[in-house]
């Protein structure tokens, strides 16, 4: 089984901080690498793991339009 752990920026009081999500574990920091080391702290490393950075923001291909 392959776990996924996803991470998203969330905006408080003017500063992003990211969340890193795997099931019922949520973890926060202050960069995304952050996130993901403390989530990986709480898990086992038996099982595979795949990262998802989800960018809110226009790119090369997509604008905000």
């Amino acid at each position: 089984m392959i776990r996924t752990i996803e991470i998203l920026p969330e905006i408080t009081n003017e500063r992003t901080i990211y969340r890193a999500i795997c099931g019922s574990v949520q973890t926060t920091g202050l960069t995304p690498g952050q996130a993901l080391d403390s989530t990986l702290q709480k898990l086992s490393a038996s099982e595979d793991t795949i990262v998802i950075l989800q960018r809110f923001s226009s790119d090369d291909l997509f604008t905000e339009r």
